[in-house]
């Protein structure tokens, strides 16, 4: 962790040298007792740079308190919908707010995780004409045009495998659930 930490007095220079040889672009400012007080980028300091701070200036001029974290009670998929949304690297800290890692997608937290079968995800598409007329059945036979953009909200979808036939559908955004004690029976129940 000491090339991801960094104290806010020392200076930028040594915060720099600390990103080049972590590889992740991100430093985060802790004080004494290891809490978490800030973050700084590459591309924070690089502006800040070229505001006219010198190196000799210290970390904390160029710091970001208003940072993203996860805590260690949060789950992978959390980190991961996370780090969908933008986040290079995420500070994982304790209920003290004590630095305990940095996750990044290379080094995804595995453990407590069932084993999974499948998963998805995908940006939302939001249709302004023609929907449908792009799927496979309908375009293999007739012409079709559709104009449609997708928006930065993503729809995530995993497959567990089960012991058992029962098939559980969840849907987490319309608070939904099918229960069912075969898949013939979930595909035949109307939604």
């Amino acid at each position: 962790m000491n090339n991801f930490t960094i104290q806010k007095t020392e200076t930028i220079k040594t915060a720099l040298e600390k990103i080049e040889s972590n590889g992740d672009g991100i430093i985060c400012i802790v004080n004494k007792s290891n809490k978490l007080i800030g973050i700084a980028t590459d591309g924070d300091i690089r502006r800040k740079l070229l505001d006219g701070i010198t190196l000799d200036e210290p970390i904390s001029s160029c710091m970001n308190a208003s940072f993203i974290s996860a805590s260690s009670n949060d789950s992978r998929e959390t980190l991961l919908k996370l780090l969908d949304n933008g986040a290079k690297a995420i500070p994982l800290v304790d209920d003290n707010k004590a630095l305990l890692k940095l996750i990044t997608r290379s080094n995804l937290p595995i453990s407590g995780e069932k084993r999974n079968f499948a998963r998805s995800k995908a940006p939302v598409r939001v249709s302004f004409g023609g929907g449908g007329s792009d799927l496979t059945h309908f375009f293999s036979k007739s012409n079709g045009a559709v104009i449609n953009a997708t928006i930065s909200i993503y729809s995530h979808a995993f497959l567990k495998q089960r012991s058992d036939k029962k098939v559980i559908i969840k849907s987490r955004d319309l608070n939904e659930v099918i229960e069912e004690d075969s898949l013939d029976i979930a595909l035949k129940k109307k939604i």
